[in-house]
């Protein structure tokens, strides 16, 4: 490769790894609360630029084509909505979709024209370290004082970070193999101190969806040597659990179930069943077809129908599923990456407003490994 081509190299890696970068340490406390964060998710605009001058033709691909239609139609239908009801339909989610697609194809063209082994192996590590380094600031900062017999506690984010911290240890441990065997040191220590830290934030949905991922980390084990011992060590600490009176009380009932009860379903979810049928209630017959405006629910599905209507809210699922869809039957590392992080994000839309498309950071790392799907499919074709 000639020095000009190899510097152009350097500076489009160097520009999208600090970008995300930035971007996962723009979640510690701190910094959210100086009003910085923005600030720093801003630092995505010198990737995208670099790549809209290097490479304008490789956004108009028609690769992307399934994303730009939807989200142009929904965007179309909300404005509409609006000027025609007068009640707000050009909210959170419009704005999620937007930041989803800016990502995924600003990744698209990044892998489409930089993307090699090597860099992804700095890139998972990247990712890796600054979410480990969000993820010991919040244990070190806010949870030596936490009452962990309290329904509520901690920071208040911490389902979004949570989430930021799995879907980092889920891109790196997917790169494991490659590299030096120092590297796969570091990678495992950086996936211990995040697991540590996920299960200290409390978060019930992401607790699911480490389930979820456990279990796929073990299918992908090549060695079936391998499989049975992880399935034997998971089974043996569950077992612990289960025995050991304090060690269940502390686990399940105060982490797992975060002290709620469970003879009252509504407490248990956090009062998501009763929002969920009071917005129900509402409903009137137009809503069901045009919907009634942006509203807050955690659960993206039936919020999606609530908010747009069968037609809004069907454009939203259908453009989900097709994107779960093009993840399915994960070949690689990227294929693994991204069929892990969409389908946890899957997960998580189940309990939350904005999932899989955001907010922002959370999700941020769903649609960078998509867009990098989305290259390598292409490659394959070729």
């Amino acid at each position: 490769m000639p020095v000009a081509d190899k510097t152009r190299s350097s500076v489009a890696v160097a520009l999208f790894i600090s970008a995300t970068l930035l971007s996962i340490l723009s979640q510690i406390p701190g910094i959210v609360e100086s009003g910085m964060d923005f600030y720093l998710k801003l630092t995505w605009i010198a990737p995208f630029g670099w790549m809209l001058f290097k490479h304008p033709g490789e956004f108009l691909s028609r690769r992307l084509r399934f994303f730009y239609i939807p989200t142009a139609v929904f965007a179309a239908y909300c404005l509409t909505m609006q000027h025609a009801t007068g009640d707000r339909f050009v909210g959170l989610d419009l704005y999620n979709i937007f930041i989803a697609l800016f990502l995924t194809s600003t990744s698209y063209v990044f892998a489409r024209n930089y993307m090699s082994e090597s860099i992804m192996r700095h890139l998972a590590i990247a990712i890796m370290g600054a979410a480990a380094a969000v993820g010991v600031y919040e244990c070190a900062v806010y949870f030596p004082e936490v009452n962990y017999s309290l329904l509520t506690n901690g920071y208040p984010f911490r389902n979004s970070v949570a989430f930021i911290l799995l879907s980092a240890l889920l891109f790196g441990i997917f790169t494991r193999e490659e590299g030096s065997r120092r590297r796969q040191v570091w990678i495992w220590i950086l996936a211990a101190i995040l697991s540590v830290c996920i299960f200290m934030l409390r978060s019930r949905a992401v607790y699911l969806c480490f389930l979820f991922s456990t279990v796929y980390f073990i299918t992908t084990l090549r060695e079936k040597r391998k499989r049975i011992l992880a399935a034997c060590i998971i089974l043996a600490l569950s077992l612990a659990v289960i025995i050991i009176g304090p060690l269940r009380d502390f686990v399940i009932n105060r982490m797992l179930f975060a002290s709620r009860p469970i003879d009252d379903p509504d407490l248990f979810f956090s009062r998501r069943l009763s929002l969920i049928g009071l917005q129900l209630s509402t409903m009137g017959s137009n809503h069901w077809i045009a919907g009634k405006g942006c509203e807050y629910l955690d659960c993206f599905p039936i919020a999606a129908i609530i908010q747009y209507g069968i037609i809004g809210g069907g454009i939203l699922i259908s453009l989900v599923c097709r994107v779960g869809v093009m993840t399915m039957r994960p070949s690689g590392t990227i294929g693994r990456i991204a069929f892990s992080l969409f389908w946890i994000g899957a997960i998580n839309c189940l309990f939350e407003a904005s999932a899989p498309f955001g907010p922002g950071v959370k999700c941020m790392q769903i649609w960078i490994a998509f867009g990098f799907l989305i290259a390598m499919k292409r490659t394959e074709k070729r």
